[in-house]
Order: structure tokens, then C-alpha cells, then sequence
């Protein structure tokens, strides 16, 4: 009878051991694949943040453009406008001009 507790108690020890080896084993597994997870998770969001910036910075690019091209056009359209106002104020100048170089110096 006694025999037979020893027996009982070394088999619960030994069971006892094996489950906390299971269990280390195991929680060292649950760890490797968590830090592998962490690791995929860090490394996508890396990229969706370079992504990301990349598009801002793409946008920003296109909306800059756009701007420079809008305000070009103004330029351009207002010196078209002061070109066109000279044109018209050309000949009314070259008559001034005329008139009072004929005054001056006459028709020679």
C-alpha cells in the first residue's frame, strides 16, 4: 500500500512535469508566432505609412501644379489685356508724337 502511494505520488510528479513542459513548450510557441505576427504588422504599416506620404506627397505635387498653371494663365492673360490696351494706345501715342513733331520741325 505504501508502495503503491509512492508510485501514485511519482507518476503525479512525472505528470505534473510533463504539463509544465507542455505548457513552456507551448508558450514559447504562442511568443514566436506572436513576435512573427508583431513583426508583420510593423513592417505593413511601415509600408502603408510610406504609401501614404507618398500619395500626399503626390497630391501636393499635382495641386501645386495646378496652381502654377492657374496662375500662369492669369499672367498670362493680363499681359495679353496690357498688350492689347498698348496696341490700342500705340497709334493714338505715334499721332501724339507726330503732331508735335510736325509742329516743332513742320513737313520737310
Amino acid at each position: 500500500m505504501i508502495q503503491e502511494v509512492i508510485t501514485n505520488i511519482t507518476s503525479a510528479e512525472n505528470q505534473a512535469e510533463e504539463i509544465v513542459r507542455d505548457a513552456a513548450a507551448r508558450a514559447k510557441e504562442i511568443r514566436l508566432k506572436a513576435e512573427s505576427e508583431a513583426d508583420v504588422i510593423l513592417k505593413q504599416a511601415a509600408k502603408d505609412s510610406k504609401d501614404a506620404t507618398r500619395l500626399r506627397q503626390s497630391n501636393a505635387e499635382v495641386a501645386a501644379q495646378r496652381k502654377t498653371e492657374m496662375i500662369a494663365r492669369e499672367g498670362n492673360k493680363e499681359i495679353s489685356d496690357f498688350i492689347s490696351k498698348c496696341v490700342v494706345n500705340e497709334d493714338a501715342a505715334v499721332e501724339t508724337v507726330k503732331e508735335k513733331l510736325f509742329t516743332k520741325y513742320g513737313n520737310r
